[in-house]
């Protein structure tokens, strides 16, 4: 599979695999060969020593494979060459030795890279083998010795289906010995193994067509053939079957040459699963782009070890808010720096190191100047802390927005809150604004004015954040009264008043009266309402010593003889 659309050429396979390099690869006793696509042709890029001395000529970068194989080549291979070429398949072809020894056999195997634009190929040399079975001891151990130094898999069998030999390679890939295979049939030696499944199965696939080549004459490519070793590993073979003839053109033998695919195989699989995996972050990446690009402002990701902080994304909205694309930003986040004032970045990067410690989120706003604008606007960097519980390594995961506008209305609304702060310090007592809840159970002040130090020993920001903390300097007896009346005017919309006591600052017991009307009504079952609270402290007392002095006025009448009582007299005789 082609990662991305991208090729590499098949030059860079020898560069990018130390195992590949020149001076190995001139250590093989095979030829080993990689070449690129060039029309109907391949172009040689490289060729190691082996593949020069099997085809005793000099080989050059840039020659034409099949022009230089042309004296190599009968018009059956030739044309398995130039179909193999055009069909982007792989080619097993025999050729002709150089010269006096044209009677040589070779075996060239070529394959396209995946992955690549280019081919590879291997050149062995093949035994000559007698034509007739009833072959001398001495050229039979001469020829076994000579396969058996061949890391590929080799098999003969004779036209009747029996085994010729075998390499050991073969034998111990099977987990027998090669006379095992010496005078059996595929079949009999699939007894030998009946109780492996897995070699059943291979064995099977290298005996499927074998009467087709016997009848044709034709070589046959197996592929993909799997095979779990001695060893318990899985090797993955390919496996090419050529048919020997003798001089009247009879098949008298069938060469098996199986070449061990293994490394390549998991390579290639390695390769399609990164390639999959790759696939499925651009995918990600792609999804995460088109979800960044509807949210308002920019995304990003920062990642912390604790002392640095690192910028790793940064969606395209960036652009837009400093007038800096995301990828000028990546590659150098001092530009962002350069819009700000100069602590800015000693402000965030302070807030990020102590969020990372603390795991608390990162919220912190920053004036820049946009780039391309050359106008100040206030930018909010927000995000959540994640930590890896393996590596350690925490990130922030955040959204960047612009919050101009708000600081301008913020900006707007203290003003207008100091010049109402200005006009209700005046007013004794305390003017206030609240939002309730339909029962009444919860509340939150919208406004205090200055008076609530006086009257309760808490300043306006303290209400203002916590409306419970009035609540609890009202006295323990009050409080059910307080709710229930406070209950019945919201759920009606009514006017409210109310008298109860609290506790100041100094502890000291006071009356409050407490006189408010509706006003908005807010969504989510909210509504306002607009009132004052008062020091009815000194109305408490003064009726207390009233009630007190005509208590004392009863009493003491009572003790006095005759008639006692109290009238009015006007300055114009009236009275009363």
């Amino acid at each position: 599979m082609k990662a991305s659309g991208q090729t590499t050429s098949s030059a860079a396979v020898l560069s990018s695999e130390p195992s590949l390099s020149p001076s190995v690869l001139d250590q093989l006793p095979d030829g080993i060969l990689l070449c690129r696509r060039n029309g109907a042709d391949l172009t040689i890029n490289y060729a190691n020593a082996a593949f020069a001395g099997l085809l005793g000529r000099r080989i050059r970068q840039g020659d034409a494979l099949v022009e230089l194989l042309e004296d190599h080549l009968n018009a059956e291979s030739h044309e398995i060459l130039r179909d193999g070429l055009k069909s982007e398949q792989g080619i097993s072809i025999l050729l002709r030795g150089p010269g006096a020894s044209a009677s040589r056999r070779l075996r060239l195997a070529l394959r396209p890279l995946e992955g690549h634009d280019g081919w590879i190929g291997s050149l062995v040399s093949l035994p000559a083998l007698p034509r007739d079975p009833g072959w001398d001891p001495q050229g039979l151990a001469l020829i076994q010795r000579i396969v058996d130094a061949s890391p590929s898999f080799i098999g003969l069998k004779h036209s009747d289906g029996r085994y010729a030999l075998v390499n050991s390679a073969f034998a111990e890939l099977l987990g027998l010995e090669a006379e095992d295979f010496v005078g059996r049939t595929g079949a009999e030696v699939l007894e030998l193994v009946s109780e492996r499944a897995d070699l059943r199965s291979a064995l099977d696939q290298l005996l499927e067509g074998e009467q087709t080549i016997m009848a044709t004459g034709q070589p046959m490519m197996v592929r993909d053939i799997c095979i779990v070793d001695a060893t318990g590993r899985k090797r993955w073979i390919d496996a090419m079957r050529t048919p020997l003839l003798d001089p009247q053109g009879v098949v008298r033998y069938v060469l098996g040459v199986g070449t061990d695919q293994t490394q390549q195989h998991e390579k290639d699989t390695q390769l399609r699963s990164q390639a999959e995996a790759l696939e499925q972050l651009l995918t990600l990446k792609e999804q995460a782009e088109d979800v960044a690009a509807r949210l308002p402002g920019a995304v990003f990701r920062l990642s912390s070890d604790g002392s640095e902080n690192r910028l790793v994304y940064l969606s395209h909205g960036i652009q837009q808010l400093s007038g800096l694309s995301s990828d000028t930003l990546l590659a150098d986040p001092q530009r962002f720096w350069s819009l700000t004032a100069d602590n800015a970045e000693m402000r965030f990067q302070r807030a990020a190191r102590r969020a990372a410690v603390t795991g608390q989120p990162l919220v912190v706003e920053l004036a820049i100047r946009h780039a391309e604008s050359g106008e100040e606007r206030w930018l909010r960097f927000s995000a959540t802390r994640h930590q890896d519980e393996q590596s350690s390594a925490v990130r922030f995961d955040g959204q960047i927005v612009d919050v101009t506008e708000e600081r301008r209305s913020d900006s707007a609304l203290l003003a207008v809150r100091n010049q109402l702060h200005s006009i209700t310090s005046s007013v004794p007592g305390v003017v206030y604004q609240v939002r309730y809840s339909r029962d009444a159970s919860r509340g939150s002040f919208l406004f205090v004015s200055e008076g609530s130090k006086e009257l309760f020993g808490l300043a306006p920001q303290d209400l203002i954040a916590d409306a419970g903390t009035l609540r609890q300097r009202v006295l323990a007896e009050d409080l059910a009264e307080l709710d229930e009346s406070l209950s019945r005017a919201v759920s009606g919309m009514q006017p409210w008043r109310a008298e109860f006591r609290i506790l100041d600052g100094a502890n000291r017991m006071r009356w409050v009266r407490a006189v408010a009307s509706p006003g908005e009504e807010l969504g989510d079952d909210q509504v306002v309402y607009n009132g004052i609270f008062t020091d009815a402290t000194d109305d408490h007392q003064a009726a207390s010593r009233l009630a007190s002095a005509e208590l004392r006025l009863q009493e003491l009448s009572a003790t006095l003889p005759g008639l006692v009582f109290q009238a009015e007299v006007r300055p114009d005789g009236g009275g009363q």
